[in-house]
């Protein structure tokens, strides 16, 4: 299981610099998100490792839940500058991807 949310979690951090580099002129600053690459890798990393070591330790899985949500919360954001900004109905439900953006930041403090 540890690896499964670990896959997720690199899936949706790869298709959120995809997404982000297709909102052109919306995007985020170069580095925001090299800082929000280097969060989300090395949560799921660290939690990785401690989740596959020591299953009974839930400081692993909480890890691992952290960077799924930091994950999602870029996902979230630049879903929402291509589908809102850039090219405006695009994607469906940019609008719901832009309320989470937004307003889902407290989302980061369960974990």
């Amino acid at each position: 299981m540890p690896w499964v949310v670990a896959c997720v979690t690199l899936v949706g951090l790869g298709a959120a610099i995809i997404i982000d580099a297709l909102a052109s002129q919306y995007r985020t600053d170069a580095l925001l998100i090299v800082a929000w690459v280097v969060a989300t890798g090395s949560s799921t990393a660290v939690g990785l490792v401690l989740a596959t070591r020591r299953s009974d330790n839930p400081i692993g899985w909480l890890l691992l839940a952290n960077g799924l949500i930091i994950a999602a919360m870029g996902l979230s954001g630049s879903y929402a500058a291509y589908a809102v900004l850039a090219q405006p109905g695009a994607l469906p439900d940019g609008t719901w991807a832009l309320l989470f953006s937004e307003r889902g930041w407290p989302i980061l403090f369960v974990a």
